[in-house]
């Protein structure tokens, strides 16, 4: 078989498994959702039918809730980042399976390799102060919600129903006396509005900033520049960096071959 096939073949390969991977990362998203939808909507329902002789706070009793929605709702737009980043590269991928090489200068160095530069690319801009990237976001998030265009709909309604949620619990649970009930919902306020603004900043960057498709796809595609492939495939091979020291056999004399490769188990 030419070396060309078994790239494409590989590629192919690769392509289905990415796929069903965005799948699935769909499906948690759905179930996250209606996770918090269901949760809240059942506790909620329940403590409304509490008689007061219970002796528990209705201020936690409706707090309750939120240990469902705040993590739901961060997890939700994490996953959210992931599946840009993976759909980006399925379709640099498709292009050169397409035979567009010509159009779109990109090298095949496969998925592990290519997610492990993108990683490290990430953390050397991590030095560098990400302040205007989040505030942009923002004010980009708050744009969508206000004029609610046709696109990115499905991340709209979703960040409005985890924050309505989130906001019921606060409403219902506003503790009238007491100092430690009022304390205890002072904090979750505070969680609340945290994951707001930071769920936000990640919505206005999904539609428009470094999270978006078009965005992502342009990172993919500087990565897997034949040059920037090349070093990449060198750097990782490289002793005595981290991916080439970890994937390399222990020294010991007395293993063979196949002890050295049994001994090292799967690569992770």
């Amino acid at each position: 078989m030419a070396a060309d096939d078994v790239v494409s073949t590989m590629m192919q390969a690769e392509r289905s498994d990415l796929r069903k991977e965005l799948q699935f990362l769909k499906e948690c998203q759905s179930k996250y959702f209606s996770l918090t939808i269901t949760a809240t909507g059942i506790i909620l329902g329940l403590a409304g039918r509490l008689p007061s002789e219970v002796g528990v706070s209705q201020t936690l009793i409706f707090l309750s809730p939120l240990l469902v929605v705040i993590p739901c709702w961060l997890v939700f737009f994490d996953k959210a980042t992931t599946i840009t980043r993976m759909a980006s590269y399925v379709g640099v991928l498709e292009g050169l399976l397409l035979n567009l090489q010509k159009k779109l200068p990109a090298q095949y160095i496969g998925w592990e390799t290519s997610i492990s530069v993108f990683r490290k690319n990430q953390v050397k801009t991590s030095s560098i102060s990400r302040l205007p990237l989040k505030l942009y976001g923002f004010l980009m998030g708050i744009r969508r919600l206000i004029f609610f265009r046709t696109t990115h709909r499905y991340w709209i309604l979703n960040w409005y129903t985890f924050s309505g949620s989130a906001a019921l619990c606060l409403w219902l649970s506003y503790p009238h006396r007491g100092q430690a009930m009022f304390l205890i919902w002072r904090i979750s306020l505070v969680l609340c509005v945290a994951a707001l603004i930071e769920t936000l900043v990640v919505l206005g960057n999904l539609t428009d900033g470094i999270y978006s498709y078009a965005h992502v796809r342009n990172l993919w595609l500087e990565i897997l520049k034949s040059r920037g492939a090349s070093e990449a495939l060198k750097e990782l091979s490289t002793p005595g960096s981290h991916e080439f020291e970890r994937s390399k056999p222990a020294a010991n004399p007395g293993l063979n071959r196949t002890d050295t490769a049994l001994s090292r188990g799967p690569s992770g």
